[in-house]
């Protein structure tokens, strides 16, 4: 059993050198702070794709943002509609 977890192991090793998972590749440009990763997908069928390294909770959270500041420039715009409006009405 011992001789079969080592071949395993040395086996997993050699994969994840040249043939990485999505996972594998997106964990490793991410540790290595960066914001984008080429796939390692055969070029002649589909060609190499790029993908963010954001995860699911980072993209709800820059939405959220973004959501927020456009309702806070939308308040600020009404107030600056409003406050025209009470200076012209003086």
């Amino acid at each position: 059993m011992a001789i079969m977890k080592k071949i395993r192991k040395s086996v997993d090793n050699v994969r994840k050198k040249y043939i990485p998972t999505f996972g594998e590749q997106r964990s490793k440009a991410k540790s290595e702070d960066k914001k984008t990763f080429k796939s390692t997908r055969d070029d002649k069928k589909k060609g190499k794709l790029s993908y963010s390294t954001m995860g699911k909770e980072e993209v709800a959270k820059k939405i959220q943002k973004v959501k927020n500041d456009q309702v806070e420039n939308l308040v600020i715009q009404d107030l600056h509609l409003s406050m025209k409006k009470q200076l012209e009405l003086k």
